[in-house]
């Protein structure tokens, strides 16, 4: 039987927003940035999930590009500096799979995506999962070179906010006209990456994406200002509950 992979990744959402309020309580940090206080993890965390749209639109070449020496020789190169063991996702065909410890991949993620790109390895982190009983970090490696085409592959929306993947991708193509952006995490209500130089406008940009996404704000670094100076360190970061 075929597990619908939106209601799979509903178990991953819950204990994210578990998390998500210990860090707020202790901290005030934005989202991404502890790992669970002590105590607040489950006891029992379930296996990776990765995080993907219900309907995949997926390019018919997709699965034949991954086939590729050029994209199997960037594969083995990043198995061999990363010490990650990828394998074929089941969930998408074309797709790789490897886990992380959450610290690992916090402190390495930039790094390894920086690498596998100049083999034509597109690398994301698909789950944070913040180490919630002892759960490891999902990792995709994608045959693609355009961060658009992996947001779209992905299918990231903020269906909540009736926001669906063409308007997330449509928005975030301005965004990236303005201040470029490197992708460097998707999943089917989230996305990470940095920006190539920090915004001059920190507090005009916070604005506008507080209201593309209140929850970063809302449930997240608590106002406006707080995530104007995020923005200043050039970490970038959507969430959708």
């Amino acid at each position: 039987m075929k597990v619908d992979s939106r209601l799979s990744c509903r178990a991953a959402r819950i204990l994210r927003v578990t998390l998500i309020l210990a860090v707020m309580a202790q901290t005030g940090c934005w989202i991404p940035r502890g790992a669970p206080p002590s105590g607040t993890a489950p006891e029992q965390a379930g296996p990776p999930v990765v995080s993907l749209a219900e309907e995949l639109t997926v390019p018919p070449d997709f699965a034949a590009r991954a086939q590729s020496p050029q994209f199997q020789e960037g594969l083995k190169a990043l198995s061999s500096a990363s010490g990650l063991q990828f394998a074929p996702s089941t969930e998408l065909a074309g797709a790789y799979m490897a886990t992380a410890p959450y610290e690992k991949a916090e402190a390495n993620l930039v790094q390894w995506h920086q690498a596998a790109g100049k083999s034509g390895v597109f690398l994301i982190r698909n789950g944070m999962n913040f180490g919630i009983g002892g759960s490891p970090d999902t990792l995709l490696a994608l045959p693609c070179t355009d961060k658009f085409e992996v947001l779209q592959i992905i299918g990231t929306d903020g269906i909540n906010f009736d926001l669906d993947n063409a308007k997330v991708i449509a928005w975030l193509r301005e965004l990236d006209r303005e201040n470029p952006f490197v992708l460097t995490g998707a999943g089917l209500d989230y996305l990470e990456g940095y920006f190539v130089s920090a915004p001059k406008d920190t507090q005009a940009l916070a604005r506008k994406m507080y209201e593309f996404c209140p929850d970063i704000v809302d449930q997240g670094v608590g106002d406006v200002g707080a995530l104007a100076g995020e923005l200043a360190t050039g970490k970038l970061y959507f969430w959708w509950d």
